[in-house]
């Protein structure tokens, strides 16, 4: 089993899709029948990713252009009087 604890950067892009579940219940109950299993996929997808050049400069750049042109938010906390 692969465990990985989510990360949470406090930032977000309007429009981003912030929470993703997959769950390929439905599509199982037409008869689909993965051919790569998640642990296998994600091995994969982790030796793909290592075979790409150091992309890390280039995300730390569009980060922070994103931020420059005020399309990165920071997550607003909710103080504890808000919360029912």
């Amino acid at each position: 089993n692969i465990h990985i604890e989510p990360t949470t950067p406090g930032e977000f892009r309007p429009g981003e899709m912030r929470h993703l579940i997959s769950d390929i219940t439905r599509i199982r109950s037409l008869g689909f029948t993965p051919e790569v299993d998640l642990e296998t996929g994600i091995a994969r997808y982790l030796d793909w990713i290592r075979a790409q050049a150091d992309v890390r400069d280039y995300f730390a750049e569009a980060k922070s252009i994103l931020r420059s042109k005020g399309i990165v938010h920071q997550v607003q906390k909710e103080s504890p009087q808000s919360v029912p």
